[in-house]
């Protein structure tokens, strides 16, 4: 498996999406009410538009589409919850490790 280090744990918060480029993927982070750490393309699968100005919700651990309205489960492997989305989100299972005492958050990218 080859993850990969792309930020520090202390970077994510529960009310803002923290942006991310990492070999040429833009990706999104953020934690939900409990810590857990979800990261996914900042790609909506309806309209091939950015995510990042989505609302978050941080207990439902879902992403709202600021254009076309669609959201996602995160939770659920990028879940499209209603129309006009079809198909999910990319998301990437991540892991927490400590390095030199700090918790660093990896994601698996193949």
């Amino acid at each position: 498996m080859n993850f990969y280090k792309i930020c520090l744990y202390s970077d994510l918060s529960v009310s803002s999406l923290k942006k991310i480029l990492f070999q040429g993927e833009a990706l999104l982070a953020v934690l939900d009410l409990e810590g857990h750490v979800f990261v996914f393309r900042n790609l909506c699968s309806h309209s091939e538009k950015p995510l990042e100005n989505g609302h978050w919700d941080p207990e439902k651990r879902t992403i709202l589409c600021p254009f076309h309205k669609a959201i996602f489960d995160v939770s659920q492997k990028g879940k499209p919850l209603c129309a006009p989305a079809v198909s999910p989100i990319d998301t990437f299972e991540t892991k927490i490790e400590i390095e030199n005492g700090v918790q660093v958050v990896s994601v698996f990218l193949d």
